[in-house]
């Protein structure tokens, strides 16, 4: 699962993925700015990236 999350905290958006390992796309109407781009498995935080949409 992805979740996605402004910088100040707010949950935006929570895509659910495949188990599939593939490369997927994610259409987005993010505002400008930034966000933190979480990548959850199993309930377990497996990586958290800064993400920039211009």
């Amino acid at each position: 699962m992805l979740q996605f999350y402004t910088i100040g905290g707010k949950k935006v958006n929570q895509i659910a993925l495949p188990n599939a390992k593939s490369i997927y796309f994610i259409e987005h109407n993010f505002s400008s700015g930034g966000y933190l781009v979480r990548l959850i498995k199993n309930n377990e935080l497996i990586e958290e990236k800064k993400m920039v949409v211009q």
